[in-house]
């Protein structure tokens, strides 16, 4: 997931027998678009692997992902940028499936984990980036042949906030969470129609705090 709409160049090896089971493995060069990681001169580095098997009759897939880059700030200062990420779906039956994935890192903001704040910006104190971890789970319903129920809850957090300044704890996350369900129905092979609730909760390192309820409707059309 780490690779989410971002340039990239990936070498894929799919079918690999690996003890009854099956492996890809993936690697990849990232273009980040961030000022910091451009900077340094070193694009980031992502790797998968995932592995196909069975749970009881039951298809499981199993992956495990990380990535690699450097940030760079006023005075040449280096910093690691990275994550790493372990998920794992189970299909239980043709109507009832569960994937869930966690996360940890520091500065992953460009990939969408943490806050938007990635990196200190506090002129009083190193440029330090922000550490965060994270997770969601999904549990997919299909009671019909048409029509596709999702439920799901996710958390986004800050790891340490022992180095984040005043200047930043407005704008960092202590913990950002979310539950949400929606309902898609396909009136055709091509087209589709989706409506889904969303809550949020979001408190920030200073204290500060707010919810949400998003509701979105949608029509998809396939060709």
């Amino acid at each position: 997931n780490v690779g989410y709409r971002h340039p990239q160049v990936q070498v894929t090896r799919k079918g690999a027998e690996v003890l009854g089971g099956k492996m890809t493995t993936k690697i990849a060069l990232l273009d980040t678009d961030d000022a910091t990681n451009e900077k340094s001169g070193i694009p980031v580095l992502a790797a998968y692997a995932g592995y196909e098997t069975e749970i009881l009759d039951m298809p499981a897939t199993f992956g495990v992902s990380g990535v690699w880059g450097e940030a760079e700030t006023s005075g040449s200062t280096d910093h690691s940028l990275w994550g790493v990420a372990v998920g794992m779906t189970l299909k239980m039956s043709d109507w009832l499936a569960f994937k869930a994935e966690g996360f940890s890192g520091a500065k992953l903001d460009d990939f969408l984990g943490g806050s938007t704040t990635g990196m200190s910006t506090a002129t009083a104190v190193d440029k330090k980036p922000f550490r965060v971890k994270g997770g969601f789970a999904e549990l997919t319903y299909n009671p019909f042949k048409k029509t596709e129920m999702n439920f799901g809850g996710a958390v986004d957090m800050a790891n340490d906030d022992a180095y984040i300044s005043a200047t930043d704890a407005p704008n960092v996350y202590e913990y950002n969470t979310t539950a949400y369900a929606n309902l898609k129905y396909n009136l055709s092979k091509e087209l589709q129609l989706g409506v889904e609730y969303q809550y949020f909760q979001t408190e920030w390192v200073d204290g500060s705090e707010g919810d949400a309820n998003r509701l979105m409707s949608a029509v998809i059309y396939k060709f």
